[in-house]
C-alpha cells in the first residue's frame, strides 16, 4: 500500500507552530480523505472527500498499516530510564514527512 498526498496547498507565511496546509490523501493513487491543519499547533483534521468513506474507519485502517509496515524511528534522546527511545510513526507523522518532502522540492531546500 502506498500513501501519498496530492492537491497540496501550503501557506508558509501563516504557518505558526504547525504547517498551514490542506491536501488530498491517496491510498494506492485513489483519493480517500482530505487533510488540513490550521497552522496554529492543532492536530490535523480529516474529512471524507464526498461523504462515501467513513473517516474514522479509514483512519483506523491507515494507522494500523503504519504500525505494521512503517519502521520505528530511533529518537536522538533516551528514555528516563536510560533506554533507547523509539517512535512508531502514525498517519500524522507520515503526512508530515510527505509534506516536508513536498516543501523541500517546492521551496528548493535540503
Amino acid at each position: 500500500m502506498k500513501i501519498t498526498l496530492t492537491k497540496i496547498k501550503h501557506n508558509e507565511h501563516f504557518s505558526d507552530e504547525t504547517d498551514l496546509f490542506c491536501a488530498t490523501i491517496c491510498v494506492d493513487r485513489k483519493p480517500v480523505l482530505l487533510v488540513e491543519n490550521d497552522g496554529h499547533g492543532t492536530p490535523n483534521k480529516y474529512d471524507s472527500i464526498d461523504g462515501t468513506i467513513n473517516v474514522e474507519s479509514m483512519l483506523n485502517f491507515i494507522n494500523a498499516w503504519c504500525v505494521i509496515f512503517m519502521p520505528k524511528i530511533k529518537m536522538p534522546w533516551d528514555n528516563v530510564d536510560g533506554s533507547e527511545c523509539w517512535l512508531q510513526p502514525d498517519l500524522d507523522w507520515h503526512i508530515q514527512d510527505l509534506l516536508n518532502a513536498w516543501k523541500r522540492k517546492k521551496y528548493k531546500t535540503k
